[in-house]
C-alpha cells in the first residue's frame, strides 16, 4: 500500500508541475479563467482523486485481510482431516472441538500418544501436536513424563527436519483460535502442570521444558490462565499463591517481570491475594502503580479497604479517578 501511495504522490507532483509549466508558457486568452483559478481547480481535482484512490486501497486491504483469514480457516479445516481428501472421518489426532464444545480427546489412553505424535508430525500438523500435548496434561501427573518426552522429541525432530516446524511455532497466528481455546478448556490442567514445573530446579529441565516454562508460566500468559480459573480449585489456587509469595521474596523475583507476577496475583480472588499486593506496595516503591492496578482488578473486600486507605496519597489524577469510581464515588 505504501508503494502505491508513493506512486500516486509522485504522479500528483508531476501533474502539478506540468500544469504550472503550461500556465507559464501559454498565452492567456482574454476570456479564460485566471491561471491561479485553473491551477487551484486542477489541484483540487487531483487531491479528490487521491482521496478516492486511498479509500479504494484501504477497502482492498480489508478485503485481502478477510480473504487471508478465510484461507487460514480453510487450511486448518483441511489439516483436521486425514491426508486422503475422500476420508469421511478425521485422524486420531484430529479435531478436538466441535461447535458445541469439547467433542472428546485426540487420544483416549497414554498408549495412543506416540502413534498420534508420529502421525501429526509426519503430516506437519502443529495444531494436532499442540492438542495432543493438552490431552497428555489433562491426564494429570500420570501424563507428565510422556508429555515431556514427546516435547523434547518434538524440539529435536523439528531441528532435524530443517526447523520449519520450529519457525511455525513462533507465528503468533498459531496461538489464536483453537490454540487459545485449548488453554481455556484445559486451563486447570495447564495450571497444575505449570505449578509442578515451577517447583523444579532449572538444571533438570531440558530446552523444551525451559521454553514452556519461560513462554507460558513466566510470561504474561500465566495471568490469562489464572483469569480463566478464578480460584475454582482451592488447593491449586493456594499452590500458586505460595509460589507467588516465594517469588516476591526473591531479590530479582526469580528473573520474572514484576508486572507478570502482580497481574497474576490480581486474577486470584480472596483476601490473601490482596494482602500480597498490599505488601508489595508497602515494601517496593517501584511498580507501585502496577500493584494498585492489581487491587483495582482484584476487587476483594481487603483490596477495596486498601484502596480507600491509599487514596489520599494518590497524585495521578486518572488513577485517583479510577479508585474513586471503584469505591463507588
Amino acid at each position: 500500500m505504501a508503494a502505491v501511495r508513493l506512486v500516486i504522490a509522485a504522479l500528483f507532483c508531476v501533474a502539478v508541475g506540468f500544469g504550472i509549466a503550461l500556465l507559464g508558457s501559454s498565452p492567456e486568452p482574454p476570456t479564460a479563467p485566471h491561471p491561479a483559478d485553473r491551477s487551484g481547480e486542477e489541484i483540487a481535482r487531483l487531491a479528490a482523486r487521491i482521496a478516492e484512490l486511498d479509500a479504494e486501497i484501504d477497502t482492498a486491504s480489508r478485503d485481502e485481510a478477510l480473504l487471508r483469514a478465510e484461507l487460514a480457516r480453510a487450511r486448518r479445516a483441511l489439516a483436521d482431516r486425514s491426508l486422503d481428501p475422500t476420508a469421511a472421518a478425521p485422524p486420531s489426532a484430529g479435531p478436538r472441538f466441535g461447535a458445541g464444545g469439547t467433542t472428546g480427546r485426540s487420544i483416549q489412553s497414554l498408549e495412543e500418544a506416540e502413534a498420534a505424535y508420529e502421525q501429526a508430525f509426519a503430516a506437519g500438523d502443529l495444531e494436532a501436536l499442540w492438542l495432543l500435548g493438552a490431552d497428555l496434561l489433562a491426564f494429570g501427573e500420570e501424563g507428565y513424563p510422556l508429555f515431556e518426552k514427546l516435547l523434547e522429541r518434538f524440539m529435536s525432530d523439528g531441528e532435524k527436519s530443517g526447523g520449519a516446524m520450529m519457525r511455525r511455532w513462533n507465528e503468533e497466528e498459531l496461538w489464536l483460535g483453537r490454540f487459545f481455546r485449548a488453554f481455556a478448556e484445559e486451563h486447570e490442567s495447564f495450571l497444575a502442570y505449570g505449578l509442578s514445573l515451577a517447583e523444579r530446579d532449572a538444571g533438570e529441565l531440558g530446552p523444551g521444558l525451559e521454553r514452556i516454562r519461560r513462554e507460558i508460566f513466566d510470561d504474561e500468559f500465566l495471568p490469562v490462565l489464572l483469569a480463566f480459573h478464578r480460584g475454582e480449585d482451592p488447593e491449586l489456587t493456594a499452590g500458586w499463591l505460595d509460589h507467588f509469595e516465594g517469588r516476591l521474596a526473591l531479590p530479582d523475583l526469580g528473573g520474572v517481570d514484576p508486572e507478570t507476577i502482580l497481574f497474576g496475583i490480581a486474577q486470584i480472588p480472596g483476601d490473601r491475594a490482596a494482602d500480597l499486593l498490599v505488601d508489595w506496595i508497602e515494601t517496593h516503591p517501584d511498580h507501585r502503580d502496577d500493584a494498585i492496578d492489581g487491587l483495582l482488578l482484584q476487587g476483594s473486600p481487603r483490596a477495596l479497604e486498601a484502596l480507600r486507605a491509599l487514596l489520599p496519597s494518590i497524585t495521578d489524577e486518572s488513577l485517583r479517578a479510577a479508585i474513586e469510581q471503584r469505591l463507588g464515588g
